[in-house]
């Protein structure tokens, strides 16, 4: 096994960055996303002149302090599914969590997989695998396993946010993962919705689950606009009724008191907002007694106003030579009012308007009077 040489530095480093991902907020991602670890893994032990032999320190993202590399990172699903991406050691550098660069291992490995908490499969030192297919490896293979047994059973497992247990190489030794980190994260999805005529609020729909949040485990989500509604569950279970007030409507999550982005949803109406309820559209109905008069006829025209509990200020045009102007009050919903007709000569359209000044909804309505044409006597 080979012996490396690892400076002290390394530890602060681990130390560091554990303290950078502890405050690291919620991200909003959907179902089984793979959330891109971070920190770092140890593969080493004492030997006796005091070297370190194995791996030494290996990044698991490029935004750890001091990791090198380059741009990368090992992503991990929240739930059942594949690992991919490359972690980085500044010994052997790249080793990918890909299952296509497994081929040639022996044992044979599978891809690198979630199945419930536990990690699966393997990985891979991309150095020593391009070395063998050179002829060049000295008989190592550079394979890593995540599950298994070497005469002692081991195992790589999610724990809250962290992951913990050992994996094994044949030609390096343990890799002890219980500094790799996984940010929490929340599956978040919401819906708007329409506030009915008379109403003030709707009920949009919000789904959530947490996953990698570490003790005590606090979660909190939240209407930040109207702070009427909030929920200290997990998860939701499924979608479940969001109460929401008009227009747009921030929802929060957070784990462990900390927020991250937020996530808005709107509330519409389909009408005006109007003293703080989504106000309904007045509807008039206007009616004849007569429709068809002899020259000179009258009739009585009605104007009903249905079910409407807020004052109109109507006009009926055409019955009369002048406008017909009238209040309704609004405290009877649904009331007719009644007026006759000036004396007709010819078939006439009366047209009739009701409107909510404070709103500025109307409804307008008509109705056709037929005359008669005289006789002419010879």
């Amino acid at each position: 096994m080979p012996k490396l040489k690892i400076k002290s530095y390394a530890i602060l480093l681990i130390m560091f960055s554990v303290t950078l991902v502890s405050g690291m907020g919620i991200h909003y991602v959907w179902a089984n996303s793979p959330t891109a670890a971070s920190g770092w893994a140890w593969g080493g032990t004492h030997s006796a002149d005091g070297a370190y032999q194995g791996l030494g320190w290996v990044s698991f993202s490029s935004n750890n302090v001091g990791s090198g590399g380059g741009n990368y990172a090992v992503t991990i699903p929240v739930t059942n599914g594949p690992l991919s991406g490359y972690a980085w050691s500044s010994h052997y550098g790249w080793i990918s969590f890909n299952g296509a660069d497994l081929a040639g291992c022996s044992p044979t490995l599978d891809a690198p997989t979630r199945v419930g908490d536990a990690l699966i499969g393997g990985a891979r030192i991309i150095a020593i695998r391009d070395a063998m297919l050179a002829n060049n490896a000295g008989g190592y293979n550079g394979c890593i396993s995540l599950a298994g047994d070497s005469g002692v059973r081991y195992g790589v497992t999610v724990s809250g946010g962290n992951l913990s247990g050992y994996a094994w190489s044949s030609d390096l030794g343990w890799l002890n993962m219980a500094g790799v980190l996984m940010p929490p994260l929340v599956n978040l999805g919401a819906t708007g919705c329409t506030i009915l005529p008379g109403q003030s609020t709707c009920n949009g729909q919000i789904s959530w689950t947490f996953y990698n949040v570490p003790p005590p485990e606090n979660y909190l989500v939240r209407n930040i606009t109207t702070n009427t509604w909030s929920n200290t569950s997990r998860t939701s279970g499924g979608f479940i009724p969001l109460p929401l007030q008009f227009g747009p409507n921030i929802i929060r999550a957070s784990a462990n008191f900390v927020a991250d982005n937020d996530v808005t949803v709107n509330a519409t109406c389909a009408t005006v907002m109007y003293s703080g309820i989504c106000f309904p559209r007045p509807t008039i109905t206007l009616t004849v007694a007569d429709s068809l008069l002899r020259r000179g006829g009258q009739t009585e025209v009605s104007l009903t106003v249905n079910d409407f509990p807020y004052p109109l200020e109507c006009t009926i045009r055409g019955a009369t030579s002048a406008p017909i102007n009238f209040d309704h009050t609004g405290s009877t919903p649904t009331e007719t009012y009644s007026y006759p007709t000036g004396n007709l000569i010819s078939a006439q359209i009366i047209d009739a308007s009701c409107r909510h000044v404070g709103s500025g909804l109307y409804d307008t309505a008509e109705v056709r009077v037929n005359v008669l044409p005289s006789i002419q006597e010879s």
